[in-house]
């Protein structure tokens, strides 16, 4: 039977100077302690998503869909545990895991396990993947510094959880030891103080609505003056009292006004007019007055400067409640849909939340010229936070702002772990932030496109197609090309081929052409989508076209400007195509500029009429560049030295110990074939500047190639040899996308 493999954060916990404590208490009484602390421990998994794998006499093995409820939980459970006297340890690590028959298997319980021996007590140790997963979510740590994990190659970063933010569950979600839905809460209004009973937890908010209401309409429900929409206001959506039916129902009449108002607002440039502005405009409902009928309810949403009006209903149907909503677009009348949810009262916040995401599926299908293009048919998510973030998301995602798109899907994954879309574009979002295989957008790619089978067809394709760029595999194109096959109007899939084909074209033997074609397909679908413009733009300056790398610079700057990449554009282009003083500012520049952006705006410069300052830009890069920069800067310079022909200037570069030594034997193989006066000798030297055992992949492919075009058919047997058990043995640890690399290159 096929084993199943999936990417989780694992989880060990470990009691303290357990066997101390047991000799301490007798078997009986530490008999009654382990079985309160297993209780409580399962209570604070259930809580935060974690699975139970089982137990290790006194500690726990759990997974979690990603680091962050991982965390959280971890360090809440020190806290569960500290009233029984017990001190607690956690470990933690993400990566691929193996369902075996009873157990788990994988690379990362082997790791996780080391690195719960190294914590210390009430430590919540991490490694470092996780400790790169959830950076900028909030959580504090301490460098551990690095260590050796028995049996586990290499040395490994731990860092100690020391700060968590603020979780992001709502409280009807969050199930406190202490049990909030248990007590009974009370409301402050002034100086008053109500206490609710439990069946009315949910009406918190729509009671203290509508005691504010009596101060900001008055008794007589006087009408107010129309209200004015501030000039540029994003568009606005006026929710109305919702007509009731039903016992105990009534105080939801105007209460959904405000919940319904704080859910919606700010939602992908959305604005929901205030609830007490509504409110005070909206006709008096007394007892035996008629109910306000749909023009004039319409007429009160224009009146508060409103392009959507929301008209609902809350009906009790036996022990459950229905809430049901229209939504209008204000200026042709249009409905733009109906949508309703149903269950439990005592859960209405819940069934508000539903509601919401329903409601701005509608208001997005028929969406104003003034809304950003979102799809919500494709956010396959019934959490509201979850969905609210992932708009906010798509729109910085659309401007090029990468960075904040990342906060934002990183926000929408904390509320809704199993959310394939947000992973998706997380993991594009940091391939464009850093680079396309970077480890966090392989990881989150993978997440996703474990998830995929959620989605319809065309979903599930463009997440499987999109994780093979940055798996630098060919098998996306094929997934790709389906999409754009029988989905031909979606700018998405144009994009992701596109993009697949700017970067592994020479791979898929396919010429440039084949990617502008496809971003051209993306631009004419969607202009408003600025990432699509940057490989134009690149390959504008690659071709050294003026005219077009201009016309699309300035196109990009309407949607993103002010960008990393649109400064970038804007520097590079002075470079390439400025008159002399143009060029001459731009380069003074080049000693101010952030050194992030110095590795972009070399890669502009690739054309052999720019290869002088693209030289200029790498030596900036190299003096001030970190070391990681610098490495970039060495290979850059390197690469330069060859485009240029001056081989003695290539080899001697060759000599810095910054460069890569894969990077010197790709570098100088690829030049003799090109023709270039590189001897053979020089080929094989760079070959033996390392031992056999010590070559990375690409080396050892070199080494084969090198071995072939000289007849040693020996040498060329050992390396294919080599790949092929290196293949195998990425296989056996659950690394796939590498095993498929050494395997592509045996």
């Amino acid at each position: 039977m096929e084993s199943r493999r999936w990417v989780a954060t694992v989880l060990f916990t470990d009691i303290v100077e357990s066997t101390q404590r047991a000799a301490d208490l007798g078997d009986a009484r530490w008999t009654e302690l382990l079985e309160e602390h297993h209780a409580r421990i399962r209570r604070e998994l259930e809580r935060f998503g974690g699975r139970e794998v089982g137990t290790t006499g006194d500690g726990f093995l759990a997974t979690f869909e990603g680091p962050a409820p991982a965390i959280r939980c971890a360090c809440v459970l020190r806290q569960a545990v500290a009233p029984l006297e017990i001190g607690l340890r956690c470990g933690l690590h993400t990566a691929e895991v193996e369902a075996r028959t009873g157990s788990l298997g994988g690379i990362a319980v082997h790791i996780a396990a080391r690195v719960l021996r190294k914590a210390a007590p009430g430590d919540v140790l991490v490694s470092g993947t996780v400790h790169d997963l959830v950076a900028g979510s909030g959580f504090e740590f301490e460098d551990r510094g690095a260590h050796v994990l028995r049996g586990v190659p290499g040395d490994w970063r731990l860092f100690a959880v020391t700060g968590c933010p603020p979780s992001p569950m709502t409280l009807d979600r969050a199930s406190d030891a202490d049990g909030l839905a248990r007590a009974h809460p009370k409301i402050r209004v002034g100086r008053l103080e109500i206490p609710l009973p439990h069946v009315v937890v949910g009406s918190v908010v729509a009671a203290a609505v509508l005691l504010l209401a009596l101060y900001v309409r008055g008794r007589d429900g006087t009408q107010l003056p129309v209200a004015g929409v501030v000039e540029g206001a994003a568009p606005g959506i006026a929710v109305l009292p919702f007509h009731i039916s039903g016992v105990g129902m009534e105080v939801w009449r105007e209460g959904m006004v405000d919940v319904l108002s704080t859910n919606l607002d700010g939602v992908a440039g959305l604005r929901a007019i205030d609830s007490r502005t509504v409110l005070a405009h909206w006709p008096s409902v007394g007892s035996g007055a008629p109910e306000v009928d749909l023009r004039t309810a319409l007429t009160v949403a224009r009146n508060v400067g409103a392009r959507y009006a929301l008209i609902g209903t809350c009906v009790t149907l036996g022990s459950d409640v229905r809430l049901a909503a229209q939504t209008y677009d204000l200026e042709s009348d249009d409905r733009l849909g109906a949508v309703e949810v149903e269950g439990d009262p005592d859960s209405v916040f819940s069934l508000v939340d539903r509601l919401s995401v329903e409601i701005l599926r509608t208001v997005f299908r028929g969406r104003a010229r003034e809304l950003p293009p979102v799809s919500l048919a494709r956010a396959t998510t019934t959490s509201l936070p979850a969905l609210k973030a992932f708009l906010t998301g798509e729109v910085a995602y659309r401007q090029s702002d990468f960075e904040s798109a990342i906060l934002a899907y990183q926000r929408a994954i904390e509320a809704d772990s199993t959310f394939a879309l947000a992973l998706g574009h997380l993991a594009e979002a940091y391939g464009w932030k850093e680079r396309i295989a970077t480890d966090l957008s392989v990881q989150y790619g993978m997440r996703a496109a474990r998830l995929a089978q959620r989605l319809s067809e065309r979903e599930r394709l463009l997440v499987r197609g999109g994780i093979q760029l940055p798996l630098g595999t060919l098998l996306g194109l094929d997934l790709l090309r389906e999409v754009v096959r029988k989905y031909p109007d979606d700018a998405e899939a144009w994009f992701l081929l596109g993009d697949t084909y700017y970067d592994l074209g020479p791979q898929a033997l396919a010429g440039r052409e084949a990617a502008v074609r496809a971003l051209t397909e993306a631009v004419t679908l969607d202009p408003g989508f600025s990432p699509v413009y940057i490989h134009l733009i690149q390959d504008a300056f690659h071709a050294a076209d003026e005219q077009r790398a201009k016309r699309l610079l300035d196109m990009y700057s309407t949607i993103a400007g002010g960008s990393r990449f649109d400064r970038e554009n804007r520097l590079s282009f002075a470079l390439a195509f400025g008159d002399t003083s143009a060029r001459w500012r731009a380069e003074t520049i080049l000693d101010t500029l952030d050194v992030r952006s110095l590795p972009g705006v070399a890669g502009y410069l690739g054309h052999p009429r720019f290869l002088a300052i693209q030289e200029r830009v790498l030596w900036a890069l190299d003096e001030r560049g970190s070391p990681g920069e610098r490495v970039i800067a060495a290979v850059g310079l390197f690469h330069n030295a060859l485009a240029r022909g001056r081989v003695k200037q290539a080899i001697r570069r060759t000599a810095s110990p910054l460069l890569p030594r894969q990077f010197v034997v790709a570098g100088l193989y690829g030049a003799r074939a090109f023709g270039l006066p590189i001897r053979a000798d020089a080929v094989q030297r760079a070959l033996e500047a390392g031992s056999a055992d010590e070559r990375s992949d690409v080396e050892t492919f070199y080494a084969g190639a090198h071995a072939a075009d000289g007849g040693r058919w020996v040498e060329h047997a050992r390396a294919v040899v080599t790949l092929a058990e290196l293949a195998a043995g990425s296989l056996a640890v659950g690394d796939s996308a590498t095993a498929r690399f050494r395997g592509g290159a045996a």
